[in-house]
């Protein structure tokens, strides 16, 4: 693929959920993927503790607007820690991550539905897809226990459709979404 001069973006989950049809206000997030952990040691339960909650604190940045020094000062340590190399990527994204909401400055990135979604569809990053549905959601627990926590999501009834976003290498940029998701944003956007 050619350069065209703009950063490749890191990878991420993209959640369009909610419909006009009820009256809800439809919800699209794109959510930093959590750290993969494949090349993980047996010994690094304590790392992969640590890198859940740097996950947590850095999607909560981007829910109030705000930045804690406390979270960045002990994820930057936990970077320094890290020997796997895909976990480490992935958190040096969070810093990332970080930095975009200290120069935001504009409140929350991330604004919740009027009332949770019952529905959600998750686009996954190609090189991360598995047609195994449990294991999508084993792998990404993270991210839908921090959707539920902040009531983004539905509880224990949350339907979850999965689709694998175009690989990186084909040079896309944006999702494909789910017809169930354009439909949602074509009417959302007639109805302004």
């Amino acid at each position: 693929m050619p350069h065209t001069g703009r950063p490749l973006r890191s990878p991420a989950l993209y959640v369009a959920g909610g419909s006009t049809s009820d009256g809800q206000d439809p919800l699209f997030l794109r959510l930093p993927s959590p750290p993969s952990w494949d090349d993980r040691p047996p010994s690094a339960r304590a790392a992969e503790r640590r890198a859940r909650k740097a996950y947590f604190a850095a999607l909560d940045a981007l829910y109030q607007g705000q930045v804690s020094d406390e979270a960045v000062d002990k994820l930057q340590r936990l970077v320094a820690d890290v020997r796997s190399t895909s976990a480490r990527s992935a958190l040096e994204h969070l810093l990332r991550v970080f930095g975009f909401v200290r120069r935001e400055e504009s409140g929350p990135v991330l604004v919740p539905p009027a009332a949770p979604c019952a529905r959600i569809t998750i686009g996954v990053p190609a090189e991360e897809w598995d047609a195994d549905r449990a294991r999508l959601a084993e792998r990404y627990a993270w991210p839908l226990e921090w959707l539920r926590m902040r009531r983004f999501v539905a509880g224990k009834a949350l339907v979850i459709d999965w689709y694998p976003l175009p690989a990186s290498s084909a040079g896309a940029r944006e999702p494909v979404r789910s017809l169930a998701a354009a439909r949602a944003r074509r009417r959302y956007r007639g109805a302004a």
